[in-house]
């Protein structure tokens, strides 16, 4: 666990008023992406499957800042989704990398334990959560593509005949565009 220092107007308050976190949204759990992105991280903290309840539950009570809503409205988490005595397995489970072009879904029972799984991650690291679900619009992800099953593929134009520089993109045999250099 990290240990966090407080100056004293937020020791006096018992939390850091500069530390908010916002709840992950129903939205953000029907994204895919996001799922994606969730399972890859858990799955790169290494915490064995019987640990996971007590690592986010301490993470949790060890946090010095504050859940709110999108309205301002401090909340609190519900950890007693984490109660069921098999919750290892699913922790086992769900902490793995999704595989390439597979399009991960949480299924309804299982939502708000991944919600305050999520937002708990989301509050103790800020920064390695904030691309969670975020793509870059000019992203191409040849692995995860419909298109990828070697439709595509990118040449340069000496390889193919061409004099001129330049890169062609191939589309199942058709010749769809040059880029010149």
């Amino acid at each position: 666990m990290r240990h966090v220092s407080l100056c004293a107007p937020c020791f006096l308050q018992g939390y850091c008023s500069r530390l908010i976190a916002r709840p992950v949204t129903g939205a953000e759990l029907r994204n895919g992406e996001f799922v994606r992105d969730l399972r890859l991280y858990a799955s790169q903290l290494r915490i064995a499957c019987d640990r996971w309840t007590n690592y986010l539950i301490d993470a949790y009570r060890d946090h010095p800042g504050i859940i709110v809503t999108s309205s301002g409205a401090e909340i609190e988490l519900d950890t007693s989704v984490f109660d069921n005595p098999h919750q290892r397995y699913w922790f086992r489970d769900f902490c793995k990398p999704v595989p390439a072009g597979v399009i991960p879904h949480i299924r309804r029972e299982a939502r708000e334990r991944v919600r305050v799984m999520a937002t708990i991650l989301r509050a103790i690291d800020p920064r390695g959560t904030a691309l969670w679900g975020i793509r870059a619009a000019n992203d191409v992800e040849a692995v995860t593509s419909p298109l990828s099953a070697s439709v595509r593929t990118l040449l340069p134009c000496h390889q193919v005949g061409r004099k001129e520089p330049g890169v062609l993109i191939r589309y199942g045999g058709r010749e769809l565009e040059e880029f010149p250099f």
